[in-house]
Order: structure tokens, then sequence, then C-alpha cells
């Protein structure tokens, strides 16, 4: 193989690294988001007495949390594997 497959192989392996790494981060910020509306949804069924509305959004909540946290788990293990690529590691030595 030669010195420029292994540069193009890098450069692949660079770019396909950080487009997951940032696909799980705007993943991550749209499951916040959405725990966001979530917990105003909740505080306003609440305010209201809608008790059942409430349960509903505050499953919501907890669900939409349980994803913002998967994907924050992947981003970095994202991030890890994008910082063990030599042509990145030797950038940041």
């Amino acid at each position: 193989m030669s010195t420029m497959d292994t540069v193009g192989l890098s450069l692949a392996a660079i770019r396909m690294a950080a487009f997951t790494a940032y696909s799980d981060l705007e993943a991550a910020g749209a499951y916040l988001y959405a725990a966001n509306i979530s917990l105003n949804r909740y505080s306003s069924a609440l305010a209201a007495g809608d008790a059942v509305s409430a349960l509903n959004q505050l499953e919501a909540f907890a669900h939409d949390v349980s994803l913002y946290k998967t994907a924050m788990s992947n981003a970095s293990n994202d991030f890890a594997l994008l910082y063990s690529l030599p042509a990145v590691r030797d950038i940041y030595d």
C-alpha cells in the first residue's frame, strides 16, 4: 500500500469518526431540547391540576433524558476513537 493510500484511509477514518461524533452530539442536543419541552409541559399540567397529563410528561421527560445520556455516551466513545487515530493524535502531541 502506498503512502497516498495510507493517507487516504487515514483521512476517511478521521472524517467518519468526526461525522459520527458530531451526529451523536447533535442527537444529544435534540434529546435535551425535547426533555426541556417535556419538563415545561409537565409543570404546566401540574399547575393546571391535570395529573394524568403531568404523569405522561414526566415519563416523556425520563425517556428523553435516557436518550440524551445514551447519545452523550456514544459521542464520548466517538471522540475517544477520533483522538486515538494516529493522524489526529499527532496533531495534539
